[in-house]
């Protein structure tokens, strides 16, 4: 494959601009606070296909050592409900045991040399998919699909407490920075939230009419593609802490170096994804560091390298 990375300057008065300052991100503080004694009835689909018999865990986001809810399991489908008191958002964590097996949704087959046939199921201890429920007050029920894509912004989520608020502002700076980095148009962005996605099994683009959900279900679906040494669990794991490295840089150095890594495995997942579908075309992986693009004007190759260098 050949990359070209491009340079296009965000302009930080567009809603949902992301930058960073060397504080990591920049977040608003301003917290949706609910009532302590709220119950919310949660709900939602684990789809990496669908991830079933695996268990179900939440927490809140302001205190993420203690379970509100644990060993919840996910039927054949990947769903799953609980309810749970909560004063804040939650981050809820599927994750896959001995007995958890996820169901092949590409078409040409899953594991290392497509050892499982489309429909089969793949064996999915070690997989883990997480995603954030976001409720306010007044709010009795919250719907959420834990994929690839939201268990990166999760990752996020948890590991910086600027964005473990509600606010508006801090969610549409997460959605750029995720869909810039996955190689969306803002065109396509328009109108989507990493965590209201509801993804299509990868053997099923045809159930949407959205290039931006066919494009997004295809990379969630390209992770059971795998070559050998490698596993579905750290892969997606691996994406995860990459993306998370990018956007917590402190300087563009490492900043740089950090999107180099995700960029390669961006890339590994575009081109699986576009072997599903071969009518789709990503974007190159973009992002902007202090209002600099970090993603060059020089042309790399499939390896996610940057020529273009810092602008």
């Amino acid at each position: 494959m050949k990359l070209t990375f491009k340079h296009t300057a965000l302009s930080l008065a567009l809603a949902g601009s992301f930058a960073l300052t060397g504080c990591n991100f920049i977040g608003d503080g301003d917290a949706v606070f609910t009532d302590p004694s709220m119950n919310v009835a949660f709900s939602g689909s684990a789809i990496k296909g669908p991830l079933k018999d695996a268990d179900v865990s939440a927490y809140e986001v302001d205190d993420l050592n203690t379970a509100i809810a644990t060993q919840i399991p996910t039927n054949a489908q990947g769903q799953y409900s609980f309810n749970a008191d909560v004063s804040n958002s939650v981050i809820i964590d599927v994750v896959g045991n001995a007995n958890s097996f996820f169901v092949c949704d590409i078409p040409a087959g899953c594991g290392v040399d497509n050892q499982y046939a489309v429909g089969e199921d793949v064996p999915a201890e070690g997989v883990t998919l997480s995603t954030v429920a976001y409720v306010e007050n007044g709010q009795a029920t919250s719907t959420t699909q834990a994929n690839v894509i939201s268990t990166i912004a999760a990752t996020i989520v948890r590991q910086n407490p600027s964005f473990q608020s509600n606010s508006q502002a801090n969610k549409a700076r997460l959605n750029k920075v995720i869909f810039d980095l996955l190689g969306l148009s803002d065109s396509e962005q328009n109108g989507l939230d990493v965590f209201s996605l509801n993804l299509v099994a990868g053997n099923n683009l045809g159930a949407t009419q959205s290039a931006a959900l066919k494009k997004l279900s295809a990379f969630n679906a390209s992770f059971a593609k795998l070559t050998a040494g490698q596993t579905v669990g750290s892969l997606i794991s691996g994406l995860a802490t990459a993306v998370n490295n990018v956007a917590t840089a402190t300087t563009q150095e490492e900043a740089q170096a950090a999107l180099n890594t995700a960029s390669e495995a961006i890339v590994a997942g575009q081109e699986k994804a576009k072997e599903i579908d071969s009518s789709l075309d990503f974007e190159a992986p973009e992002f902007e560091y202090n209002g600099e693009d970090l993603t060059g004007t020089g042309t790399g190759t499939g390896s996610g390298s940057n020529s273009g260098g810092l602008n």
